[in-house]
């Protein structure tokens, strides 16, 4: 069930950020993944997080990859470094490595997610909605 809203979460995010052009797949050029960026940056990554996005979107993946492995060292919780990064690997056709991060990704979209579902009186943890009827 865990894997299923990762999943879910992850494909909504592809596709969702992509509705004003400004997500993960652009709206004018089919379905070209490109970088991502949280609403909001640590200080401490900014600079880092912005040069790998420059890189990436002047596809030069592997300057662009370095910088998204050190936002993923210095904040290992940032989902959006992870995501970058396995895209990064991903147009280097290094797979096994992209996949990683893209499932460590999903795992830290789906914390924050439920995080905040607890913050705003959502659904507790380990527990299912119950149907209305």
């Amino acid at each position: 069930m865990k894997n299923a809203v990762v999943l879910s979460l992850m494909v909504m995010l592809m596709v969702g950020c992509g509705a004003n052009g400004s997500g993960m797949f652009s709206s004018s050029g089919g379905s070209q993944p490109t970088a991502v960026k949280p609403a909001e940056l640590p200080e401490t990554v900014r600079n880092e997080f912005e040069q790998g996005i420059q890189n990436y979107q002047n596809k030069q993946y592997v300057d662009a990859q370095k910088h998204f492995e050190n936002v993923a060292r210095i904040d290992p919780a940032l989902p959006e470094a992870h995501l970058n990064l396995a895209l990064a690997l991903y147009q280097q056709g290094k797979i096994d490595q992209a996949k990683k991060h893209y499932e460590q990704a999903g795992q830290l979209f789906a914390q924050a997610f439920e995080t905040r579902s607890q913050s705003i009186g959502g659904i507790p943890p380990g527990t299912q909605a119950q149907p209305r009827g």
